[in-house]
């Protein structure tokens, strides 16, 4: 403790000396929209975090908000870290019926990616207040799919179950029991999340360590076409489509909204979506959506279809990826790096399961030094 205390005060006092002698020195970053004006963005994050440091989160919120307010969507990127931070430091305080309140008229007046998780925010904050109509009116705008078949726990032995093949990779056959690899002989059977995020597996399966399990559903689209599936898992997964790889991640991580994104076609009519969940310990998450499509769930009656053949549709998925940070590295180098590290710290999105938020932010002290009380603000957010 003693330790710990000593640092931060190194650090405030460093963050202090580097306040006097590049008082004027800091980047400029035009936030207003149909503006001249630019305003001092790494001047008013620095301040928003000192004040979450130091405890006074109402001031911490406003200037968050204040930044927010005036961030253009093409930015959207950093728009997803700001929510964060105001969505800790407002939720369960007297900030939040304030909080509540910015969400909506946000989400109004918003089209980026941003306002995905500005929904998803307040899907929450609804779901916790028992105000559970508007939470599933938002869970099926953002295009969650919360209805599957679930099969499992198969062994992980070695944390190596996505590199073996199970037979429902191969067949789909709901009224077979499974032995093979299990832990005990297993069927098929349904379960409904009803809210989109996140299925705790957790609630389903025993054992709940070392363990793989599969899910199942079908969806019915209008049209035929190219759509967004967005997903986060705790751990690793596969991912199928109409009997094709979509993507495989052997990864160990926590699950989080909208962790990855891709394009996929979709038959117009009846669409079969297989996962393969992988699992070491604690956690067994899926985060799962599709958009924009007004589809249907369709389990019942399902159990005989065969995917149409895509095999002439150009070769998929694509991923996508946000457009971050657009031409920040001139106009605020730190904060680049400073934001890289935040981001992967709140979405747990290792790549190669390397610890990328440490990564980034020791690139932001080596390229900083006079800013080391970020850094320490974004440990502390780590001890919450």
């Amino acid at each position: 403790m003693k330790f710990k205390l000593g640092i931060l005060a190194l650090l405030i006092f460093l963050s202090s000396c580097a306040s006097h002698s590049r008082k004027d020195s800091y980047p400029v970053f035009p936030l207003a929209k149909n503006s001249d004006k630019s305003y001092g963005l790494e001047e008013m994050t620095g301040q928003a975090l000192e004040y979450k440091m130091k405890g006074d989160y109402k001031k911490s919120y406003m200037l968050f908000k204040s930044i927010l307010s005036r961030l253009e969507e093409k930015y959207e990127f950093l728009s997803q870290i700001y929510l964060h931070f105001m969505n800790y430091l407002a939720i369960d305080t007297s900030l939040e019926e304030e909080y509540l309140d910015f969400l909506q008229q946000y989400i109004k007046g918003n089209t980026s990616s941003g306002r995905d998780l500005a929904m998803y925010f307040l899907m929450g904050a609804w779901e916790k207040r028992a105000l559970r109509e508007k939470a599933l009116k938002i869970s099926d705008e953002l295009g969650f799919i919360t209805q599957w078949y679930l099969l499992g726990p198969f062994k992980n032995e070695g944390r190596n179950g996505l590199d073996y093949t199970l037979p429902p990779e191969f067949e789909i056959d709901l009224g077979k029991t499974y032995t093979e690899s299990a832990y005990h002989p297993l069927r098929w059977r349904k379960i409904n999340s009803s809210l989109g995020g996140p299925i705790d597996l957790n609630n389903y399966l025993t054992p709940e360590k070392n363990s793989l399990a599969f899910l199942l559903t079908y969806i019915q689209v209008p049209e035929s076409g190219y759509y967004t599936v967005a997903l986060g898992t705790d751990d690793g997964y596969m991912l199928w489509i109409n009997d094709r790889l979509i993507n495989k991640n052997d990864i160990y991580r926590k699950g989080y909204f909208d962790q990855e994104k891709f394009r996929v076609f979709l038959n117009k009519g009846l669409n079969r979506i297989l996962l393969k969940l992988s699992q070491e310990y604690q956690n067994f998450e899926l985060y799962f959506r599709i958009f924009p499509v007004d589809f249907q769930v369709v389990l019942t009656g399902s159990e005989t279809f065969t995917p149409q053949d895509n095999s002439k549709q150009p070769a998929y998925p694509v991923a996508i990826k946000e457009k971050s940070f657009p031409d920040l590295e001139e106009k605020i180098p730190f904060l680049k790096e400073f934001f890289l590290g935040y981001y992967y710290f709140i979405t747990g999105n290792f790549p190669d399961n390397k610890k990328m938020d440490a990564f980034w932010f020791q690139k932001a002290l080596e390229k900083e030094k006079a800013s080391l009380f970020y850094y320490y603000a974004a440990l502390a957010s780590s001890e919450n």
